[in-house]
């Protein structure tokens, strides 16, 4: 299962120390060995405090140098009241570059633009986002909208939405960003099933977890921090309950907020109870004269 002390072991063993006071963790071993992100080192704080990593202070001391840590993305699973609505498109930036040696890394940042994200309801990770913007507002009708609009499209074995059908690879950090949705509506389903018994085909032997998979579920690409972040809030940490608590009030709803097994045994009673009015009432009937 999910291990905090893998997850903070791998993220560890990304820190650059700039030999100022300063240092950042690159985004991941391979992919982006000389990318650094002010946003996905600021998600990364708190689950590396929760690990005690002696990295933090470098880390935070680092991110005052520059202004650009939220973007409206998995900052909002820590700091949800940030979120706005329509999200909108990201443009990345180049903020500075540091040579270590002989490497040469680039600071960069992804910030929000003006324009809404085109097509918005075909991209799982923007209607989770999305749906926990409603949560945090508590707007449970629309939080609920969307995350209906994300098991669409739920193929039992990853979301196949449009990033899928343009790339041919899942993206592992979509499972992550449901199963936080759902710890946060205080909910599971089938869906969060799967999650649970596969999660931990994607992790990586560093203890990241690897940024895709394809469909007979083989890890394709890189773990990184925004991917092994999130998985750690969903499964570890008390953030997705940070959110507002959802109680479902129509026996639709509590279908799915309940066990399986106790929603099971509320439909049993529930025919027991109709066939024992009828077979009282049938009785009624033929003892009268």
């Amino acid at each position: 299962m999910v291990n905090l002390t893998e997850i903070v072991n791998f993220l560890n063993s990304l820190f650059v120390d700039f030999g100022d006071g300063t240092g950042a963790l690159k985004e991941s071993p391979v992919a982006e060995a000389t990318n650094i992100y002010t946003n996905t080192n600021y998600v990364a704080i708190p689950i590396l405090e929760l690990g005690n990593s002696p990295h933090v202070d470098k880390i935070k001391a680092f991110l005052q140098q520059y202004n650009h840590e939220h973007y409206n993305r998995a900052d909002l699973l820590i700091e949800p009241w940030n979120g706005k609505l329509p999200l909108t498109t990201n443009e990345q930036i180049v903020l500075d570059t540091k040579t270590i040696d002989t490497t040469t890394y680039t600071i960069k940042a992804e910030q929000p633009t003006t324009e809404p994200y085109p097509d918005p309801l075909n991209y799982a990770d923007i209607t989770i986002y999305t749906a926990l913007i409603y949560l945090w507002n508590r707007d449970f009708s629309n939080a609920l909208r969307y995350r209906e609009y994300t098991q669409r499209m739920w193929d039992g074995k990853g979301f196949r939405d449009k990033a899928f059908r343009e790339t041919g690879y899942y993206e592992t950090y979509k499972l992550g960003l449901y199963y936080f949705l759902m710890r946060a509506l205080r909910l599971s389903d089938s869906i969060t099933a799967w999650i649970e018994e596969h999660i931990d085909d994607f992790k990586d032997p560093s203890g990241g977890y690897i940024t895709h998979y394809t469909e007979n579920l083989t890890t394709h690409g890189d773990p990184n921090i925004e991917t092994t972040c999130i998985i750690g809030y969903a499964f570890l940490t008390d953030y997705p309950i940070r959110f507002p608590m959802y109680i479902p009030t129509p026996y639709r709803e509590l279908k799915d907020y309940v066990k399986p097994a106790i929603t099971e045994t509320l439909e049993l009673a529930l025919v027991f109870t109709l066939i024992a009015g009828i077979i009282k009432k049938l009785k009624e009937t033929f003892q009268k004269p």
